[in-house]
């Protein structure tokens, strides 16, 4: 496929658009000037819109900061759609809570550990302050309340995990006194060697505890060893944090297994080791940031695995907590949890449900793919070597592992240059560091791919270098492989035909689909199905595509498919090629196959709604073709007409790594795992055993707890909005870097719901990044004025998220009975008509006191659902203004008109008014908006790497726009509602309660939570 070239004039096109925005102060600017079009991106390329409307593409050699492993519309992420839970944003439904037990199993795997926990949040500086919170909760000495991190370090944008991150221009800005984090030298190899040569006695003395005695020296002939100059910073650096640790201040130490921002830094698995045995002697949690690094970055599943870290009896050393997010597509932090450890309750960990179930894929889809992994570094590190040799004289240091390769300008001044020139050229990539250009592939790089990149680079350096001129590329020809471009379809049938929302029968349009199939590849192609009655016919030729395509031990027993045939439920497929049978499928009842190794496992086992895939085989002369996949994907469509539920089957782990990716397509999950299953000598022999779900399950728990997490239900879901949404739910892209316009417009839309001096925005991922957004706004106006004795007010049950410090601080969430808060936050009993007029009285008292830095509440409860009298919200308004403290709303719980019927944000009224307002609008976007005097317009000091999404902006919208255009019907149902529900419509019930109803709701403490979306209450009253 020939692809055209971004230029100049999609540039001036998306300038032109993005001013007005930025003009009109609703967000800052900073965005890339290209407005993107997801739904045409291909592989490695990012495709945006022209100045014509047709699609336009850059080769994003930045994999969008190393967040798409397979890159743009891979094939494995439709899957998610698949899935109910993905659309609702329900964490409670069933299948989603299968596949999140299977994510853990995969972990304890990876990991080689028996008990592994997993806590989600929306980012990875969300996740990094999780885990900084967990290990502060279990510090060793409960005097200890400081952090150590690393020069060079970047650990995420909000409050703590920005005090950690090593460069000033970030994070001086917004110290606030008395929370620094404390600095080391981060011991830097030169290259990319990460395994060196240990020194005698090295295991031996950092396990003997000798430098907990503060009289202790390092052994010098560590530090002599003249041939390893490399050792003796790492002594160094292992001694510095040594001393530190002695003052029984730190609590934990935060450290990136290889510094990405800070230039794609290496270092080895000599310091690890040390370093590792050294804290735990210490009582101090280490954190392994792999945000970027993790989800097989490098050449293993996670980077630190490839250190090896053992101790001198070959044991296992591992770090307390694992930071992951990126590929994974949410924040994750991953920890033992043997020891029963503190943790985030699953009901307090809010997290966008798609992303998880895509991060899922991601995980098992990048396992899959870790010879392709090895094959693309080759590739790379061929090139990148003959680059930095052929132009040694203007860069040098070239490193690579697994899908990450970076080199060094060698005249700092000409980084800028190469940034300039990149666009024209065709590609993304970024600087790191001081001198690093860094680069971030993914599976879907081909060697041509690759090769155009490397091209590319070298123009660069010719005109930077040489001045040169050379030919700026305007098309990228790709394979001559023709290709079937019409997978998407499918998909949207598929989720349609979930939803009920399909009006189109299987067979027909399969027959259009494979005419099109035919003549892509110019072939004459005729899907059969086999049955009792023509199974004779093709039995010889079933036998010939087994010995065709396998060993003898993986041939199918031709009698297996004889009684599948047999079976009036099954559904058996063949393709003709020529009127030569080439490709099968055949599935049947599950309890057919009694004897099938590991069936009888299988809880759905004689329940009579699973078919089991016995097999698909395509004949190797017509491989290449997507025939199988064609197949798999036509037995799934006819399947989902007839009455069983699940598909389940067996796939060999990584050898037909093909069909697990095809599987990972249609939303399967993995089941169960049987180790050493194929009694043979190949390298891979265990199975995974998969579920994939043909209907979506109509009655799940939590349906009436969940508005703050989703507005929708699947009857919202025509197939035109599942159109327009599959390709926001495939793609996550940064938003902090590429939008397009629908999030602008969307925006801009939600926006006009507030008041005009309150339309300035940034958009989050989620309640507590609206926090630490907010609280670096109000420090930016006035750092200097923030002492130790500074501090914050908010309300009892008030909840701000519970991802960073800040806002756990803010929320009263203690991770035990003995945990304190790590930032000072002080808290009023929550207002009602009887207390408010003495909340008040009191409140003049902290309004008096100068180191008071803002008001923070809730007019509605997200906990109960329980109001603040309108009065106490009127005067709080106005003693806030009278004293100038900045005034903070949640309105996550009290927008969509729950605090005023008049008003669909409570900020809108302008007796109301607050300064800033935060609002969380589900999945993984939240919202900030401001008052002229707290926003900063100035670009990039308030981004995130993902700064929100776009799939669940847009769910949030449709149900905004319901709402909005049938308000009065709706604010109707929910009185109705009310009537029927002990009457209440939210807030939290108490027994005795209908069987049925308890089984929609989630708990809460010892009650049941009744937070219904309009959506819900629609589907209840019919």
């Amino acid at each position: 496929m020939t692809k055209k070239i971004i230029n100049k004039n999609d540039e001036s096109h998306a300038s032109s658009i993005l001013k007005k925005f930025y003009d009109e102060g609703l967000i800052p600017a900073e965005k890339k000037p290209y407005l993107t079009k997801l739904s045409f991106g291909e592989g490695p390329y990012l495709a945006v819109e022209s100045d014509q409307g047709e699609a336009h593409y850059l080769l994003d050699a930045a994999s969008q900061i190393a967040t798409l492993g397979h890159g743009f519309n891979p094939s494995t992420f439709f899957g998610t759609s698949h899935h109910k839970a993905a659309w609702t944003n329900n964490p409670y439904d069933s299948s989603f809570l299968e596949l999140l037990d299977s994510y853990r199993h995969f972990f304890e795997r990876k990991l080689k550990r028996q008990k592994i926990e997993i806590n989600i949040t929306n980012s990875g500086a969300e996740a990094n302050e999780l885990a900084i919170g967990l290990a502060y909760a279990q510090r060793a000495h409960k005097k200890a309340n400081k952090i150590m991190a690393f020069e060079g370090s970047f650990h995420g944008r909000m409050l703590l995990s920005l005090y950690s991150t090593w460069n000033p221009v970030k994070r001086e800005p917004f110290q606030w006194q008395g929370h620094e984090t404390t600095f080391v030298k981060y011991p830097e190899i030169n290259d990319d060697q990460i395994r060196r040569e240990f020194p005698d006695h090295w295991l031996s003395y950092w396990e003997s505890g000798d430098f907990l005695d503060p009289t202790a020296k390092p052994q010098q002939s560590w530090l002599d060893n003249s041939l390893d100059k490399e050792l003796k910073e790492e002594v160094k650096s292992l001694w510095a944090i040594r001393d530190e640790f002695l003052k029984g201040e730190i609590f934990t130490l935060l450290i990136e297994p290889m510094q990405c921002e800070g230039g794609d830094r290496y270092s080895s698995d000599r310091f690890h080791t040390a370093l590792l045995l050294m804290a735990k002697q210490f009582g101090v949690k280490v954190i392994y940031d792999e945000v970027q690094t993790g989800f097989h970055l490098g050449r293993e599943f996670f980077w630190h695995q490839q250190f090896e870290l053992k101790d001198s009896k070959n044991k296992q050393i591992a770090p307390d907590y694992i930071v992951c997010a990126k590929k994974a597509q949410v924040g994750l932090v991953i920890f033992d949890r043997t020891n029963n450890p503190p943790q985030l309750n699953y009901s307090e960990q809010q997290f966008q449900v798609a992303s998880v179930i895509r991060g899922y894929i991601h995980a098992l889809g990048l396992d899959q793919l870790q010879a392709n992994i090895l094959e693309k570094e080759e590739i790379a590190r061929k090139e990148l070597h003959k680059l930095t040799k052929d132009y040694d004289q203007y860069i040098s240091r070239p490193r690579a592992m697994g899908l990450c390769f970076a080199f060094e300008v060698n005249d700092q001044e000409k980084v800028n240059e190469f940034i300039k020139l990149r666009f024209e050229h065709g590609l993304l990539f970024y600087p790191a560091g001081a001198k690093t250009l860094r680069f971030r592939l993914n599976t879907a790089f081909s060697a041509e791919d690759i090769q155009f990149l490397f091209n590319q680079l070298r123009n660069i350096i010719k005109r930077i270098y040489q001045n040169e001129k050379v030919e700026l590329p305007t098309l990228k020809v790709g394979s001559a492989k023709e290709t079937y471009n019409g997978w998407s379809k499918w998909h949207e049938q598929m989720v349609a035909m979930k939803t009920e929302h399909s009006s189109i029968q299987a067979q027909d349009f399969i027959k259009t689909e494979l005419d099109s199939f035919s003549k892509k590849f110019g072939t004459n192609l005729k899907l059969i199905q086999i049955n009792a009655q023509n199974f004779e016919q093709y039995k010889s030729k079933i036998i010939d595509i087994e010995k065709a395509s396998y060993e003898p031990t993986r041939q199918t027993d031709i009698s297996y498919f004889k009684k599948t045939a047999h079976d009036k439920n099954s559904v058996c497929l063949g393709i003709q090629k020529d009127d030569e049978l080439a490709a099968i499928a055949f599935a049947g009842p599950i309890e057919l196959y009694p004897y099938e190794r590991g069936l009888r496992s299988d809880p759905d086992f004689g329940k009579e709604n699973s078919l089991y895939m016995i097999d698909t085989t395509v004949l190797p002369t017509v491989q290449g073709m997507s025939i199988g996949k064609f197949l798999k994907y036509s037995l799934t469509l006819i399947a989902m007409e007839g009455k069983y539920q699940f598909i389940k089957g067996r796939n060999r782990d990584r050898l037909p790594s093909h069909m697990v990716l095809i599987n990972l397509s249609l939303g399967a999950y993995e089941q169960f795992f049987i180790k050493e299953d194929y009694p043979d000598h190949a390298p891979f022999r265990d199975v995974l055993y998969y579920k994939q779900e043909l209907k979506w399950n109509t009655e799940e728990k939590g349906t009436l707890s969940n508005r703050i997490n989703g507005n929708l239900t699947t009857k919202d879901l025509n197939f035109e909005f599942i159109q327009e949404q599959i390709p926001q739910l495939v793609n996550k892209v940064c938003l902090s870097n590429f939008v397009g316009h629908q999030f602008l417009n969307e925006l801009d839309q939600i926006s006009n719901q507030f008041p005009k001096e309150m339309r300035h925005l940034y958009t989050t991922s989620g309640q507590s990044e609206c926090v630490d957004k907010i609280i670096k706004s109000i420090l930016f106006k006035d750092p200097t004025s923030f002492a130790k004795e500074s501090y914050f007010l908010s309300f009892e049950g008030h909840l701000f998220g519970k991802g960073s410090n800040f806002s756990r601080s803010l929320s009263q969430h203690h991770f035990t009975s003995e945990d304190e808060l790590y930032f000072p936050v002080q808290h009023l009993p929550h207002p009602d008509d009887k207390n408010y007029k003495t909340i008040l009285k009191n409140l003049e008292t902290h309004l008096k006191n100068s180191h008071l830095k803002g008001i923070w509440i809730e007019p509605v409860r997200q906990m109960d659902q329980e109001g603040v009298p309108l009065e106490f919200l009127r005067e709080l308004k106005k003693k806030a203004q009278e004293y100038k403290i900045p005034l903070i709303y949640n309105e996550s719980a009290s927008q969509q008109f729950h605090f005023s019927e008049n008003h669909y944000f409570i900020s809108n009224d302008e007796d109301l008014t607050p300064d800033m307002t935060m609002v969380f609008l589900g999945g993984q976007m939240g919202l900030c908006f401001l008052k002229d005097e707290y926003y900063i317009s100035k670009p990039l000091m308030m981004i995130s790497t993902w700064d929100g999404d776009q799939f669940a902006l847009t769910q949030y919208m449709k149900s905004m726009n319901i709402l909005l255009e049938n308000k009065n019907e709706i604010l109707g149902k929910r009185k109705e509602f009310k009537s029927k529900i002990k009457g209440r419509s939210h807030g939290l019930l108490t027994p005795p309660l209908s069987y049925s109803l308890m089984e929609k709701l989630s708990t809460f403490q010892s009650c049941f939570k009744l937070d219904p979306s309009d959506s819900e209450i629609r589907e209840f009253l019919k």
